[in-house]
């Protein structure tokens, strides 16, 4: 993967077929057809845009589960910073253009950030943590967290403990504290 500061790092060392990978991702199948029909070199790595590495480590977990069963099967739940690296992997799936995981994930992002009667919201407090302290995580993963939350706070949705953990986070991230109390005045309006 081509990392930020313009330097690959390496996310995957075990092979997959490039037939197998062509079949699962339109962009990579584009990339490998063009280089194919300038260059008869053989291919041992390719370069991939920059993402959260782990997320691209999913995508190839992914890519095997699928090589070994055979059939498209949904990407593995994610039990720690579900909503934080959820996000990330779609991303990848985006760029990579593989359908079945982004509308997959897609559906289970925005469940993880509805909350309606009688459930209440229960974000886990270092996944608010991961989303603002990394700087590379784009605003829209912040604004849906913020959202989720400034939502079911305002509706009386949000775990009676974890009142205590938004504030203490406020205290703790101020840009998380400014974000929530912009959108919760937003909402009172």
């Amino acid at each position: 993967m081509n990392n930020s500061n313009g330097q690959p790092t390496k996310i995957w060392s075990r092979k997959i077929s490039l037939k197998a990978l062509c079949s699962l991702s339109p962009v990579i199948a584009r990339a490998l057809s063009k280089h194919n029909s300038t260059r008869k070199a053989s291919i041992t790595d390719l370069l991939l845009p920059a993402a959260l590495a782990e997320a691209y480590q999913k995508v190839f977990e992914w890519f095997e589960r699928v090589l070994t069963t055979e059939a498209l099967v949904p990407l593995a739940r994610l039990d720690s910073f579900a909503i934080y690296k959820y996000y990330h992997i779609l991303i990848v799936s985006t760029i990579l253009e593989i359908d079945y995981i982004t509308d997959d994930l897609n559906n289970r992002y925005k469940r993880m950030l509805t909350v309606t009667p009688p459930k209440y919201l229960a974000i886990d407090p270092d996944t608010i943590r991961q989303a603002y302290k990394d700087q590379d995580t784009n605003q829209t993963l912040r604004s849906d967290i913020i959202g989720a939350i400034a939502f079911a706070q305002s509706n009386n949705l949000l775990k009676y403990c974890k009142y205590k953990e938004m504030d203490d986070l406020k205290k703790e991230l101020p840009d998380f504290g400014k974000d929530l109390d912009a959108r919760i005045k937003g909402l009172e309006l």
